[in-house]
Formats: structure tokens, sequence, C-alpha cells
């Protein structure tokens, strides 16, 4: 996992191939983050011409943040996702999981971020759907007792497309 905030650096190999890189930035040098509890308004993405693609623009720090719906064991909640494509895993935060009714988490599984090495929870997620466009369907996830949001990580981005210019970031399938 990663903090949300790091700067991403397209490279393109001959023959056209390209890769996202995420650099780390430690967290003394990021903006402060706001409260899990504040809820501040972000650009609504938008729907491009193509039916199959979702278009979000970058906020003043340089992230891309899309409305996500988690579908728990027995609830549902939308919830502002960093598209973090330093992210190996999608995570949420606990009290997040356990709106969503998940109970008996086992804090067991040792991940490796920016910050260090922290203890998450491994969970299954039903289903998740992106701007309520695209749904994924049986996602692994971990719980983040140290996370201040939420971060779709490449474990769902592996499987649709994600291409950005300047502050324009395509998620398309």
């Amino acid at each position: 996992m990663s903090g949300g905030g790091w700067p991403l650096i397209l490279v393109v190999a001959a023959g056209g191939t390209a890769a996202i890189a995420a650099i780390p930035t430690p967290r003394s040098n990021l903006p402060a983050q706001p409260t899990p509890s504040v809820v501040q308004p972000v650009p609504t993405p938008r729907s491009a011409p193509d039916a199959r693609q979702i278009v979000l623009t970058a906020d003043d720090n340089g992230n891309f943040d899309v409305p996500v719906t988690f579908t728990g064991p027995r609830a549902q909640s939308e919830l502002m996702c960093h598209v973090d494509t330093g992210a190996n895993v999608t995570s949420i935060q606990e009290e997040q999981a356990i709106a969503l009714n998940f109970r008996d988490l086992s804090f067991s599984d040792e991940m490796h971020t920016a910050n260090g090495v922290t203890l998450d929870a491994p969970i299954t997620l039903p289903a998740i759907s992106i701007a309520g466009r695209f749904t994924v369907n049986n996602v692994k996830a971990e719980v983040a007792r140290d996370l201040y949001g939420c971060l779709l990580g490449m474990n769902v981005l592996a499987v649709i497309r994600v291409s950005f210019t300047g502050k324009t970031m395509e998620l398309s399938w």
C-alpha cells in the first residue's frame, strides 16, 4: 500500500510499452490529511462520450479521487477513494469495514508501506462499483488501522485500462 499524494511518472519504453511508477514521499512532506469524518467536495467524475469510460480530474495536490460503492456482508457504502497505482491492494479503514458489517477482523497480514510495516486484516468485498459504472466482484482487500481514506489499488485497476495526461485520468474497460 502507499499513501495518496505520490507523484506519478509515466515511462514509455521503445515499442510503446508504458508503465506507471509512484515515487515514495515521506509522510512529513505530504499535505495534512483530513480526519476520516470530514467530507470534502471533490469534482464529480464525468462520463466520457464512450459509455465504457470514466474521466477524472486531479485535485490541487495531483490526486485522482473517484466514488466507489463498497458492498459488504450486509451493508453498502459509497466512499471517495484515491486511485493509487502504487498500492498493490485496495484498502479501506477499519471504521469503514465495520460499517460494512465486517466483524472479527484479524489483523495478521504484514504490509510494507511507505510509512513502514503494518498489520492489516484481509477481507473479500462481495462487490465494488466504480462511479456506478463498472463493477468488480469478489475483491480481495485489506483493512488498515492507520489509513486516512480508502485506496483503489492495482488489484482492481489491473482489470481496467488506466491512462492519464496532465490533470486528466481516464478509466476504461
